[in-house]
């Protein structure tokens, strides 16, 4: 069994054998992995659990992908608002596509290679948390210059 270091992901899928086996794929690359089919387990999942990454199919049992997403991104202080997000469908309209083009990270057409998705998903993680770790520093050093501007100011 692999090292378990590398974060939940949550996979939104109505092909259980489908979403099984890609569980356990990512389970050997050292991933946590979650499963439904349902947006509203999805929904519930999400506002409470931090994933590294969520794999949604667009057609589900009840509803559609596309109300994931929403619910990903419409908390900006939520667990998952930056989480990203990759769309595996083979059923992808462009106006679904253009609705939520902004709030994901990328597109695998089904069918695909396993591989293909894993090291996708690898790509778009590592791209989150670097982005994150910017944005950190980014915040301290902004901190730190108002606090040296209120320094400066005390000093006169």
């Amino acid at each position: 069994m692999a090292d378990q270091r590398n974060g939940w992901v949550l996979i939104v899928e109505d092909e259980k054998e489908f979403a099984e086996t890609l569980a356990q794929r990512l389970g050997r690359e050292g991933f946590r992995v979650q499963t439904t089919s349902k947006v509203s387990e999805a929904s519930t999942k999400i506002k409470n659990q931090r994933f590294a990454c969520i794999l949604l199919d667009i057609k589900l049992e009840q509803g559609s992908g596309d109300q994931v997403v929403a619910i990903a991104r419409m908390n900006k202080t939520g667990f998952n608002y930056k989480t990203p997000i990759l769309i595996m469908s083979g059923a992808l309209g462009k106006d679904t596509l253009s609705k939520i083009a902004k709030e994901i990270a990328g597109v695998l057409i089904k069918p695909f290679e396993q591989e293909a998705l894993v090291t996708k998903m690898k790509q778009v993680i590592k791209a989150a948390e670097e982005a994150a770790v910017a944005e950190a520093v980014a915040q301290e050093k902004a901190l730190r210059e108002a606090a040296e501007k209120e320094t400066n100011k005390s000093d006169f």
